[in-house]
């Protein structure tokens, strides 16, 4: 998107913010992390440097300004601020553009879950987001008690959704009903060994003194990812059973 924002005026020596130069607003929120429409809220010169062709200023060939740019994300809503650096050549009439700086800091998630993860257990996709954020920023300690934090959340949502004979909405939903007994209830076993050492290190992440030294982060998050394989086998699974089960047409 491209908003009207300012234009050099040589004969005032002055930016004339009603004139016809364009610069391009970032294209992804650093919020969301979706692209589209970041619109302009407004915006300011807070940096002016001119070059001339003979050392004076009447006569510049180019025109560098630097600007703060707020915009609000079409689809969170939420504000973001950017330093936009915008240079200009009066000779050939040619711009150039780049974003030297956008609050928050944008930062791309790889390896995030199916979608079907996400679908069925939204509480756990945003907790695991925020935790990767963090985690990307290099804020590793919040990291780690975020991604403890969305696996407790997993665990309940997935015997919640998927009721096992003897255990109770209410004792899954009781706070007093520890991560470890929750872990210790679920109907597979593979889920049941990471899950453990998934809390194992998610309590070291918590916890002022940690147990496992010889495991990291990384390794915290490779079991939540096998964590997380384990559960979207079994969606698929289900699936597959509704088309078997289906009633013939």
């Amino acid at each position: 998107m491209d908003i009207n924002i300012a234009e050099y005026n040589f004969s005032e020596q002055k930016v004339d913010f009603d004139s016809i130069d364009y610069i391009e607003l970032p294209a992804i929120c650093p919020h969301c992390n979706n692209t589209g429409i970041q619109e302009f809220v407004t915006g300011a010169l807070v940096e002016d440097n001119t070059e001339s062709r003979n050392g004076y200023f009447p006569e510049p060939i180019f025109v560098i300004q630097k600007f703060n740019i707020i915009t609000c994300c079409f689809f969170c809503k939420m504000y973001s601020t950017n330093i936009i650096t915008h240079q200009f050549n009066t000779v050939n009439k040619l711009s150039t553009q780049s974003i030297e700086f956008t609050y928050p800091k944008y930062e791309q998630i790889n390896n995030e879950p199916p979608q079907n993860i996400k679908d069925e257990y939204p509480d756990f996709y945003n907790i695991w987001k925020e935790a990767t954020k963090a985690k990307n920023s290099g804020l590793h300690n919040l990291a780690g008690m975020g991604y403890r934090k969305s696996i407790e959340f997993l665990t309940t949502d997935y015997l919640l959704k998927n009721p096992i004979e003897g255990v109770e909405t209410n004792w899954i939903t009781n706070p007093k009903t520890t991560l470890k007994k929750k872990i210790d209830k679920l109907d597979k076993p593979r889920l049941v060994t990471l899950g453990k050492a998934i809390a194992y290190l998610g309590n070291d992440e918590t916890h002022y003194t940690r147990i496992h030294e010889d495991y990291s982060i990384d390794d915290l998050i490779n079991f939540i990812d096998l964590f997380i394989s384990e559960i979207e086998r079994d969606l698929k699974y289900k699936k597959a059973e509704e088309l078997v089960n289906r009633p013939k047409k």
